[in-house]
C-alpha cells in the first residue's frame, strides 16, 4: 500500500514539473506542437500577412482602374467607386490624388514596395 502512495506522489510531482510548459491538459494532448510553438521564431509571419494584404490592395487598385475604364466613370462618380474598392487595412476608400490623376494605396509589408499607384487621369 505504501508503494502505491509513493507512486501516486511521484506522478503528482511529475505533473507539477510539466506545468512549466503550459497548460497541463494541452501539453499532454499536443506535446510536440506545444514545444514547437514555444521554440520557433514566428517574427516573420506578420510580414507574410501584410504582404497578402498588400497584394489584395494592389488587386483592388487594378480592379478599380478597370471599372473606371469600362464604365467611363467621371470624377463625380469616383467617390462611389472608391468606396466600392476599400483599403484592405482600414476598410476606408482608397486615396485619389487629384493633381496627378492617381489612385494610391499605401502597403505595409516590409518585404515589398509600399506604395501602389494606378493612373485614372486619361478618363478625367
Amino acid at each position: 500500500m505504501q508503494r502505491v502512495e509513493t507512486i501516486k506522489k511521484q506522478v503528482e510531482e511529475d505533473k507539477k514539473a510539466l506545468l512549466g510548459y503550459g497548460l497541463y491538459p494541452y501539453y499532454f494532448k499536443n506535446s510536440i506542437g506545444k514545444i514547437l510553438v514555444t521554440t520557433l521564431d514566428t517574427s516573420g509571419l506578420l510580414d507574410n500577412v501584410e504582404a497578402i494584404h498588400d497584394l489584395e490592395g494592389h488587386m483592388r487598385l487594378v480592379k478599380l482602374q478597370l471599372d473606371i475604364l469600362q464604365t467611363g466613370t467621371k470624377e463625380a462618380d469616383l467617390e462611389r467607386l472608391l468606396a466600392k474598392h476599400p483599403d484592405p487595412y482600414t476598410n476606408k476608400p482608397l486615396h485619389f490624388d487629384n493633381k496627378k490623376g492617381l489612385v494610391v494605396f499605401n502597403g505595409r509589408a516590409r518585404s515589398q514596395d509600399n506604395v501602389y499607384q494606378v493612373s485614372v487621369s486619361p478618363v478625367f
